[in-house]
């Protein structure tokens, strides 16, 4: 019966901690609203691990702000990169400037100037994507803006452009794709 309980409280306590979150860093300083976190800053969030040069957390709001070379992994599927980056964890929110995403699965990126993750649903304004080499991609695809849905897989490309070792080759105002093997 000990042991019943024992792993019970330990299971209660595991799913209680999933939503705190722990900041480590060189310097730390705070009151009760405010964490300023300075060099070398790792954030652990449920499954998301972060790092920063700077950080600042409003336990209140639950607001964190990261600052200067800021990147973003969320377990095994995607990071993201970026200078700045807002995460409001009540509305969950959390929005990369300038960002960069790597899907791991299917070594596709993507950068673009702003980078927004609502929910499932990311979206990302004037951007570049390819699945090839980034510094000099065989094929990408520039858009105006774009959606991508993380649980169903789906990318929805606006104002895009194909372009072949930089020669443009197609345009089209809406493209739409999926990032998985699942026919529709």
């Amino acid at each position: 019966m000990f042991r019943i309980w024992t792993l019970l409280l330990f299971l209660s306590c595991a799913l209680l901690a999933s939503d705190k979150v722990q900041i480590f860093a060189t310097k730390l300083d705070g009151n009760s609203t405010l964490i300023h976190a300075n060099g070398d800053v790792v954030v652990l969030y449920k499954d998301y691990y972060l790092s920063s040069d700077a950080a600042i957390y409003d336990k209140q709001d639950g607001i964190l702000q990261l600052f200067g070379n800021v990147k973003a992994t969320k377990g095994a599927d995607y990071q993201m990169l970026g200078n700045y980056a807002k995460l409001d964890l009540p509305k969950k929110e959390k929005e990369f400037k300038p960002c960069y995403v790597l899907e791991q699965k299917k070594n596709l990126w993507m950068s673009a100037d702003k980078g927004k993750l609502k929910g499932d649903d990311l979206d990302i304004r004037t951007g570049v994507l390819s699945g090839c080499n980034p510094v000099h991609p065989l094929w990408k695809i520039e858009f105006s803006s774009s959606a991508y849905n993380t649980k169903s897989k789906w990318m929805n490309l606006y104002n895009a452009r194909l372009y072949f070792y930089n020669v443009p080759v197609l345009y089209t105002p809406y493209f739409g794709y999926p990032l998985n093997t699942k026919r529709r």
